[in-house]
C-alpha cells in the first residue's frame, strides 16, 4: 500500500501534458487564404459619378409633338457634357417623362455620340454627333407615373471628356401623345455641359441645335436631366498586404482551435 501509493503520488505529481497547437496543414492553410480573399473581394459596390445634373423641375421636352412655335425637326433630342475623371464609363440614369399617363410603354434608347460630324447649322461652333460609340435600349418602359427615371448600363466605355447623349423613343409621338427627356433646373453639379440641345433624326449631318425652343416650352435651362457613373472597382491588393492578412488569418484561426480544443476538456 505504502508503494503504491508513493506511485501514485509520484504519477500524479507530473504536470499535466501541455497539447500543442494544432498543425498549419496545407489544407488549413488553403482554407485560410480563400479567407483571405474572400475578405478582400467582398467590397461593397459602389459607383463613381462622372456628370450630374439632376436637379429636375418637372418639364418635358417633348420628343415630337408640342403647340410652342419653331419646334426643331426631328424627334431624337440630345446634350452634349463634358464628364470629369479617366474611368470606364459604365452607366447612366436619365429622367423622362410624358403629358399623357395613358401612353403605351416606350421603349427608350441612350445614344453616345463622338462630336465629330459636320459644323453645326445651328450656328453654336460645335461640330454634330458623328461615330456612334455606343447604344443602349431599356424596353418597354411604363410612364404611368408621369417621370421615370430609367438607368442603362455600358460594359465599362472608355469615353472622350466631351461627347454627346441622344434621348430616343419607340414608338415615338402619335398624336398628343408624346414623350421626352426632362430637363435640368440649373448648371449641371458634376461636370459640365453646353447650354444647347440637339435636335435631330439620327442621320448623319441632320443635326441641329436650339438653345432657346425648350426655354420657351418651360424649361429653365437647355440641360437635361441625367447622371454618369463609372463603377468604382476595387484594385488589386499588393502581394505584401495580401500576405499580412493571410498570417493574420492564420493567427486568428490557431486561436480559434487552441481556444475550442481547450473548452473540450
Amino acid at each position: 500500500m505504502k508503494s503504491a501509493y508513493r506511485r501514485e503520488r509520484k504519477i500524479s505529481a507530473y504536470p499535466p501534458a501541455v497539447k500543442s497547437a494544432p498543425a498549419l496543414t496545407t489544407q488549413n492553410l488553403t482554407f485560410i487564404l480563400a479567407i483571405s480573399i474572400c475578405l478582400l473581394a467582398c467590397k461593397a459596390p459602389a459607383s463613381i459619378t462622372l456628370y450630374q445634373a439632376s436637379d429636375s423641375t418637372n418639364n418635358l421636352v417633348p420628343d415630337a409633338i408640342d403647340p410652342t412655335p419653331n419646334r426643331p425637326a426631328g424627334e431624337m433630342i440630345g446634350n452634349t457634357i463634358t464628364i470629369i475623371g479617366t474611368e470606364g464609363l459604365s452607366g447612366a440614369t436619365v429622367k423622362i417623362g410624358t403629358s399623357d399617363a395613358s401612353i403605351a410603354p416606350q421603349d427608350v434608347t441612350l445614344s453616345l455620340y463622338m462630336n465629330d460630324g459636320a459644323p453645326d447649322p445651328g450656328g453654336s461652333g460645335l461640330l454634330q454627333p458623328g461615330t456612334l460609340i455606343d447604344s443602349e435600349t431599356d424596353t418597354q418602359v411604363s410612364l404611368s407615373a408621369g417621370v421615370v427615371p430609367v438607368t442603362f448600363s455600358f460594359p465599362s466605355l472608355l469615353m472622350p471628356a466631351t461627347f454627346t447623349f441622344v434621348i430616343s423613343f419607340t414608338p415615338g409621338s402619335t398624336g398628343s401623345q408624346y414623350v421626352g427627356p426632362m430637363s435640368d433646373n440649373s448648371a449641371p453639379q458634376i461636370g459640365s455641359a453646353d447650354n444647347t440641345l440637339w435636335f435631330g433624326t439620327g442621320a448623319p449631318g441632320a443635326w441641329t441645335t436650339n438653345n432657346t425652343w425648350a426655354v420657351a416650352d418651360g424649361a429653365a435651362v437647355n440641360y437635361l436631366d441625367a447622371t454618369f457613373f463609372a463603377a468604382d472597382v476595387a484594385p488589386v491588393p499588393e502581394p505584401a498586404n495580401l500576405l499580412l492578412l493571410t498570417f493574420g488569418s492564420a493567427a486568428v484561426w490557431l486561436h480559434y482551435q487552441r481556444h475550442r480544443r481547450t473548452n473540450r476538456k
